[in-house]
């Protein structure tokens, strides 16, 4: 899961150029289908290998208000989180995170949820930091074909093809993308940008025939402040 590092790295380090956050928004799959409701977070803070790293705990138990989300111990072993949270702690320290993990089978209409249960939290200083794998399982050829599809519903900001996009061919969380694009536009006005994207047999990491992508993406809020 560390293939990807210098694309983690490299948005990571352009968006701890601004200043600080005053939280920062996590949307993580739940990978190993732990959580026993569509969504779920935790009031509990973090230990990573450069330090701890603490929860949000008002905008928690806000969404915790809802019977869609969880109070879960998934996290503890949540790699879509882990790998993200030492970078957090070196780069923004003390800033709260607000960790939401999202079901695999979670539909459309409680993406939509989510997003309305984040938007008190999403304030002009908030930074939403989404973890999610791309194409899983492939052809290193296939996996290509879905990136571009992929990259082009980015681009386009189509949401109705992010909903119809297939999982884990395409994305390994259709949510997470779905609310990150939707809290986006609707909060910042925001277009993204695709500043990386390959396979892991570009790096040896596996072989041809069973691969996994990779695309990273910023937010800006018009084109005229891309760089």
């Amino acid at each position: 899961h560390r293939v990807a590092s210098d694309l983690i790295a490299a948005g990571m380090v352009t968006a701890a150029q601004g200043a600080p956050p005053e939280r920062i928004v996590m949307l993580t799959p739940d990978h190993f289908k732990r959580s026993t409701r569509v969504f779920a977070t935790t009031a509990r803070d973090f230990d990573t290998v450069l330090g701890r790293v603490p929860t949000d705990r008002v905008a928690s138990a806000a969404l915790l208000q809802s019977p869609r989300v969880a109070d879960s111990l998934l996290f503890e072993r949540e790699h879509g989180l882990g790998e993200l949270l030492p970078y957090v702690a070196k780069l923004f320290p003390g800033v709260p995170v607000l960790p939401v993990a999202v079901r695999i089978g979670a539909t459309r209409a409680q993406w939509e949820q989510m997003v309305e249960l984040l938007k008190p939290w999403v304030t002009p200083r908030t930074l939403i930091i989404q973890s999610t794998d791309f194409s899983h399982y492939l052809p290193v050829e296939q996996a290509r074909r879905r990136d571009q599809q992929m990259l082009n519903v980015i681009a386009a900001g189509d949401l109705d093809a992010m909903a119809r996009a297939r999982q884990p061919d395409h994305i390994d969380s259709r949510g997470s993308q779905y609310i990150q694009m939707r809290l986006q536009a609707q909060v910042f006005g925001a277009q993204p940008i695709v500043f990386g994207n390959y396979n892991s047999a570009d790096r040896g990491a596996t072989g041809d025939d069973n691969t996994t992508s990779y695309v990273a993406q910023v937010y800006a809020p018009a084109a005229r402040d891309r760089v």
